[in-house]
């Protein structure tokens, strides 16, 4: 049975602030059922027991579960419980990107903006991880990408060209008044032996003749 998509975000929140569940709150489901395997691994990481969330995330992570491969990354690049790995961390979370999993998009991002041992710093990927976060509105991203954008690294410059031409809202900027269509000349008349002609202004068009012209030529 899995877990409702309300029910994971609560689970992520609970583990990722750190916060341990009320009292009496049980997490297991009826007697003669298997457990969530999502919420227990949640619930042992909480109780710092990370092998045991490990060995629940783990086989929900390699049948496609993004939430799991998501916590996976988070576990090996904060060591927890594993020895610190970003190599494996990144593996993951661009396991969860493909299945657009916003926090890991943020996540990852965040990683190539600093660096580390094994992973090098790519203020471009960064960004672009950034902008797909917070499209899918994820609001770090966004903060994120607003400050990255106010240190004007000269090899962004293209690429934040290219978002303020297409969603300058992602870096605060107010929208562009739309274009103000020029006032139209009024046409000015003019009186011939034929008739009334009206002139249409230079670059208006074809001159044509009024009413009156049009009867006399029958």
């Amino acid at each position: 049975m899995w877990m409702k998509k309300d029910e994971r975000k609560i689970a992520r929140w609970l583990l990722l602030t750190g916060l341990m569940l009320p009292a009496g709150v049980v997490l297991a489901e009826p007697p003669g059922e298997l457990q969530d395997g999502y919420l227990q691994a949640a619930a042992a990481a909480q109780r710092g027991d990370y092998v045991v969330a490990y060995c629940f995330w783990h086989p929900l992570a390699e049948q496609g579960d993004a939430e799991a491969q998501y916590a996976l990354g988070w576990m090996y690049h904060n060591g927890y419980g594993l020895v610190s790995d970003d190599e494996k961390a990144r593996f993951w979370w661009e396991k969860a990107i493909a299945q657009d999993h916003a926090e890991a998009m943020f996540s990852l991002g965040t990683l190539y903006s600093v660096g580390s041992e094994t992973i090098e710093r790519n203020n471009v990927a960064a960004m672009k991880l950034w902008v797909r976060a917070a499209e899918a509105g994820n609001e770090n991203a966004r903060f994120a990408l607003r400050e990255l954008v106010q240190r004007n690294l000269p090899e962004l410059k293209s690429l934040t060209s290219l978002i303020r031409a297409q969603d300058p809202h992602l870096l605060g900027d107010p929208p562009k008044p739309a274009a103000r269509m020029p006032k139209k000349k009024a046409a000015k008349e003019q009186k011939t032996k034929e008739g009334t002609v009206a002139v249409l202004p230079e670059g208006g068009g074809e001159s044509a003749t009024a009413a009156q012209l049009q009867r006399s030529d029958k």
